[in-house]
């Protein structure tokens, strides 16, 4: 298959666009982080600021959540209707000359993974230009960590996403959206609450699949210094492996249900 048919055209002709957005976010966080008296900081640590971290006891802000949230809406602008647009402009070629949909199903399931892939390269070399611009430390334990925050973040938004796509098989593609984000919301909002009033019951906020991509809460070895800094609780046995079972278990599952609902679905 032909490389150009496999990346989403509105984000190559943004990418300079969610590039500049990254770069503004990045440096909006690392402004806040002259709060906290840190003299010097890692890329590590620039990273999980931006994307990895989120005080449970600040969520009741919204402000803090929102700009946390605000890469994930980027995402869903630019590649949430990527697959159903493919339908709505290929329906009479899908649904009556392909023979096996299932191969077309995966086919552009992949191509999804590999638009998710380039988005989060776009946004995460803004943060990296931001810091090699303020002097942040690069170590191999900095680009390890950066590594792992990429892997997640590329899952978790591919686990969005396929959430999306398979609620747009029964409502609108707006309603989806905003049935995804109101669940993020309040499951943002419970680990809120279980953090200030039942805090003997945060444990159980890894189960939340908003809390897979909190690498900041996460039991590792490779940020406990950064979590001492910024006072960010973590959920103990909370670990990468974790979260990477959980998105794997949670993607086989969508991805099963979308190629088979995919298979049996009629010209619309």
């Amino acid at each position: 298959m032909n490389f150009k048919l496999l990346v989403n055209r509105k984000l190559i002709k943004s990418c300079f666009i969610i590039l500049l957005v990254s770069m503004f976010i990045s440096y909006y966080h690392f402004y806040n982080l002259s709060f906290y008296n840190i003299d010097s900081f890692s890329l590590r640590e620039l990273f999980l600021f931006v994307y990895g971290s989120l005080e449970p006891s600040s969520i009741k802000q919204i402000f803090p959540l929102i700009m946390w949230m605000y890469p994930l809406f980027l995402l869903v602008f630019y590649l949430g209707d990527d697959i159903q647009n493919f339908y709505r402009t290929n329906a009479k070629y899908i649904f009556t000359r392909t023979q096996n949909r299932i191969k077309w199903s995966i086919i552009h399931l992949i191509r999804l993974v590999i638009n998710i892939i380039l988005f989060y390269i776009f946004q995460n070399l803004g943060t990296f230009i931001i810091g090699l611009i303020k002097g942040a430390e690069v170590s191999l334990l900095d680009i390890q960590i950066v590594f792992i925050i990429f892997i997640t973040q590329a899952a978790a938004g591919f686990f969005l996403l396929l959430i999306i796509n398979l609620l747009t098989f029964f409502i609108k593609i707006t309603y989806s959206y905003i049935i995804l984000f109101s669940v993020s919301f309040f499951s943002f909002t419970l680990t809120g609450i279980i953090y200030e009033y039942a805090s003997d019951l945060f444990h159980f906020v890894k189960w939340l699949p908003t809390s897979q991509f909190i690498i900041g809460w996460h039991d590792l070895n490779g940020i406990k210094d950064f979590q001492l800094k910024m006072s960010i609780s973590y959920i103990q046995g909370f670990s990468s492996a974790f979260t990477f079972m959980y998105l794997f278990i949670g993607i086989s599952v969508l991805s099963v249900i979308f190629i088979s609902r995919t298979n049996r679905m009629d010209i619309y």
